[in-house]
């Protein structure tokens, strides 16, 4: 992690922070888009390759945040 030396965490609270970084986007974002008709299509497309990225991402991060 590239900003671990300028934080004071401890091992797990690194861990979790790189994990909560790699999660998926909120479906959350489509809701939004959708109400205020700002490129919903858009929008849902860039959730779902964000959520198709994670199946990739979680496990290489979870590798690193936790501890063998």
């Amino acid at each position: 992690m590239l900003i671990r030396p300028w934080l004071t965490l401890t091992p797990i609270q690194a861990g979790g922070l790189l994990i909560f970084a790699m999660l998926p986007p909120a479906v959350v974002n489509y809701v939004i888009a959708e109400e205020y008709q700002q490129e919903p299509h858009k929008v849902a497309a860039i959730v779902m390759l964000g959520n198709v990225m994670s199946f990739i991402s979680l496990p290489i991060a979870l590798v690193f945040a936790l501890p063998l």
